[in-house]
């Protein structure tokens, strides 16, 4: 049973660090991260109303500029990603005009794993995005332009040799992989200044 729990626990580090690679990675030595895509774009806080946005807070012009600078033809494979600490400041935000109709809408069925939507896309929340106010704590992105090489399946190994002498067994798992986007940089639309890209985060919130 203590084997089997320790191959569980190794699995799931091993895929918290790769998520942790695919969104926040360098790419010197691991994967080429969302946030630090050449092609990712960075959408500059709220300073079109007074007083200009205060630090830790999302507005609802902050998603739809977010919105706006996705590439069209990925909206309908689009999802957003999100700290759990933006969830209060998200299930404050209304539709302008109206105190009725909320921008996001959580799943309120216990029984159903659907996630919550925001303009019609479903949410995701990942503690591998920045803290709230930092940029990327909250991220719109095309799962499909990112791409993941995995050489080989992760292999899961235990011996005694290290430890023989010592009664001690030692676990290990090993793999070869790397992710990067499949856009090098953001693009001009066709009639339009604003770039486009395939993912695009909110800019920090100080």
């Amino acid at each position: 049973a203590f084997e089997r729990l320790k191959m569980d626990n190794l699995a799931k580090s091993f895929a918290f660090s790769l998520d942790e690679g695919f969104i926040r990675g360098t790419g010197a030595g691991q994967p080429t991260g969302i946030l630090n895509a050449s092609s990712t774009i960075s959408v500059a806080k709220d300073t079109s109303t007074s007083p200009v946005q205060p630090a830790d807070t999302i507005r609802f012009k902050n998603l739809v500029d977010m919105w706006a600078r996705l590439h069209p033809g990925l909206v309908n494979d689009s999802i957003w990603l999100c700290n759990p600490e933006c969830v209060p400041q998200l299930l404050t935000l209304s539709y302008p005009g109206s105190t009725d109709t909320p921008l996001f809408i959580p799943n309120q069925n216990a029984g159903n794993e659907t996630p919550g939507t925001i303009f019609g896309r479903p949410l995701f929340y990942s503690e591998k995005c920045s803290a709230l106010g930092d940029s990327g704590d909250i991220i719109l992105c095309s799962p499909s332009m990112y791409a993941i090489g995995m050489r080989l399946d992760a292999a899961f190994d235990r011996s005694i040799a290290p430890g023989f002498l010592w009664d001690v067994e030692s676990f290990r798992v090993i793999t070869r992989v790397d992710g990067a986007p499949l856009m090098n940089s953001a693009v001009t639309p066709r009639f339009g200044s604003n770039t486009v890209s395939w993912a695009v985060v909110l800019d920090d919130r100080a």
